[in-house]
């Protein structure tokens, strides 16, 4: 157990050689009037990753601590072992960055700590980002649906009907649960939506209108490996899962998705694929999400 972290950030990485550095960057470059510190957690990487974050970690050993694996866990398996190694530091907050992303404002996590220390119907913060593809282009990604375009309040079911945000500019509330994490956690595919029906609870999400993040794309990263009906099967189990353990409350919203998502991920065409992923998107946030805030408590 640490003493007096305020933000506890999980990193974890795999293959990331050329990306580790400005992910580590990102984080020291913070300006906070309280402590954090940074746990990365290698994944048993073939490549330089983790000798670039010794280095790291030599030159700032108050700030950072890394962990390598002798076996490789998988994403899923490093993350949920990362968050838990968080929990148990017993810091206030949790933010999260893999290693192949990076933040880009000195004073993310510093307003972010602002927001809840003031808001306690609030567990999440997140926020706008960019997208980094690999020619080095940014493209400014704002995931909130049309007609919420000026919402800065959410809460769970809006974020389960349409994933408006991304990891890279989570900070949210410990929780115990993340040292307790269900079994079914360890084998969905989407790690992101999984953390945010465990540590959500029945709080709000805030979304702050700033770009804090950059979310990078390129062929290593294991969105963009996972073929499709491997990606079906286990966004599907996810699914079943998470509407159990929030006791069948977004029942409505978890039927529908299995469905849109079965068309998505199982066709065999990929420009029919690509089609269906847009047309879902479309459906989700400006179709779906008004009508079941209207319909919701019939």
């Amino acid at each position: 157990m640490e003493d007096n972290i305020v933000v506890a950030v999980s990193m974890i990485t795999y293959n990331h050689e050329n990306y580790i550095s400005e992910a580590i960057e990102g984080v020291l470059n913070q300006k906070t009037n309280f402590k954090f510190k940074l746990y990365i957690t290698v994944d048993n990487s073939p490549d330089n990753t983790v000798e670039v974050c010794k280095k790291y970690a030599n030159k700032y050993p108050d700030i950072i601590e890394l962990e390598n694996f002798d076996k490789n866990k998988g994403s899923i398996g490093n993350w949920f072992y990362n968050l838990q190694k968080c929990q148990l530091a017993n810091p206030k907050y949790i933010a999260t960055c893999e290693g192949d992303d990076y933040w880009i404002d000195p004073l993310k996590l510093q307003k972010q700590v602002d927001f809840l220390d003031n808001n306690e119907s609030y567990s999440i913060v997140t926020s706008k980002y960019y997208t980094k593809t690999g020619d080095n282009n940014l493209q400014e990604v704002d995931n909130r649906s049309f007609y919420q375009k000026n919402k800065l309040s959410f809460e769970l079911s809006d974020y389960l009907i349409r994933n408006f945000t991304h990891t890279s500019t989570f900070l949210f509330r410990s929780n115990s649960i993340l040292t307790n994490v269900p079994d079914w956690a360890f084998k969905v595919f989407a790690g992101d939506q999984t953390l945010m029906v465990l540590v959500a609870g029945n709080k709000k999400v805030k979304f702050l209108d700033d770009y804090l993040s950059v979310y990078r794309l390129h062929e290593l990263s294991i969105s963009q490996q996972t073929e499709n009906t491997v990606r079906y099967d286990k966004y599907r189990y996810f699914l079943d899962n998470a509407n159990k353990y929030t006791k069948y409350k977004y029942k409505k919203i978890f039927e529908i998705k299995t469905i849109i998502n079965k068309l998505a991920y199982t066709t065999n065409n990929s420009a029919t694929c690509k089609l269906y992923k847009k047309t879902k998107a479309m459906f989700f946030g400006n179709v779906y999400l008004p009508l079941y805030q209207v319909f919701k408590n019939t």
